[in-house]
């Protein structure tokens, strides 16, 4: 059974909602603020959730990712890549033509950004492709395409960046059945880290349920969500070859939105978009033994949440 017929069930049981997705990629250091979006507005808050400040003022700015040093913020914004300072300043186009960028992540050293593209406006027709933080028109990541590919992160070690694969299997399926996977820098090689047929696991399979995932800062495993096949999900941890997997919240189907995890610089936890009616911002210790409410959403989700690494 794919896992989109189980997730329908609980989602309609439970009403209409926002399908956030994300990717980020944690880099080590201290923790500091964290950023995100929300109505097609970039914020960020203090890992407490104190100090909100808007950073953007278009609505179409989307994606929010910190920069290494943490003195950066890439997002995407109609279509291209652009770069601000930390508190929203000196915004700057990186990618500009036809081709629709989106979902930014940086390089380890700061200098270029992996993101996904789509030249002839399909789903399908989406590769990675990674072009300098000055500018340019970037080159692809792959020799061969990589299926539909979106939420890059680029590991803190260089060696892959892990993505969303939305047609595994050559289309896109509409039994959500989606792959987590990672591709070799160095190589080009792609390989799975949860293919579409899942994990097999004590309780029975579990399946990667979209959204982006993110690497933890030393370049070991990966967080993500994941789903059962009784359409309960959580947030979920795995090394990259797909072993060791665990739940770190839930899975429960009553918890509409588990998703968009991401590291914090020091490896200790993840923040991640919550609630029901109650959109929020919550963190949860990466051994999944405590979890607590960061921020208040009001009436819509936060989403793609990121940690601000400080040296």
């Amino acid at each position: 059974m794919h896992i989109r017929f189980a997730m329908v069930a609980c989602i309609a049981a439970a009403g209409a909602i926002a399908t956030p997705t994300g990717a980020t990629a944690a880099y080590p250091g201290s923790n500091g603020r964290i950023v995100f979006e929300q109505d097609g507005f970039i914020y960020s808050i203090k890992h407490d959730g104190s100090d909100r400040q808007q950073l953007t003022t278009d609505t179409r700015s989307r994606g929010p990712r910190w920069s290494p040093d943490g003195r950066s913020i890439a997002f995407h914004r109609s279509g291209d890549i652009w770069i601000m300072k930390g508190d929203g300043s000196a915004a700057r186009r990186v990618t500009s033509g036809p081709a629709k960028d989106f979902s930014p992540s940086w390089s380890p050293d700061g200098r270029r950004l992996v993101f996904s593209r789509t030249i002839d406006g399909t789903s399908a027709g989406r590769s990675l492709y990674v072009v300098s933080a000055t500018g340019g028109s970037g080159h692809r990541l792959t020799a061969a395409s990589d299926g539909c590919a979106l939420e890059p992160t680029w590991s803190a070690t260089g060696r892959y960046v892990v993505y969303w694969d939305q047609c595994p299997g050559g289309t896109i399926d509409p039994n959500f059945a989606d792959a987590l996977r990672k591709v070799d820098t160095q190589t080009g090689a792609i390989s799975d880290v949860v293919g579409m047929e899942g994990l097999a696991q004590p309780g029975g399979q579990v399946f990667f349920a979209g959204s982006g995932p993110d690497v933890t800062p030393d370049g070991s495993h990966v967080v993500f969500r994941a789903a059962e096949a009784d359409s309960d999900w959580g947030i979920a941890i795995t090394d990259l070859s797909g072993g060791g997997f665990r739940f770190l919240t839930g899975p429960d189907c009553n918890v509409l939105e588990n998703d968009d995890p991401a590291v914090s610089p020091d490896g200790k936890r993840v923040v991640y978009t919550g609630g029901n009616e109650n959109p929020q911002l919550d963190v949860v210790s990466i051994d999944g033994s405590s979890g607590r409410f960061v921020y208040n959403g009001g009436t819509n989700f936060p989403t793609r949440p990121d940690w601000q690494p400080r040296p």
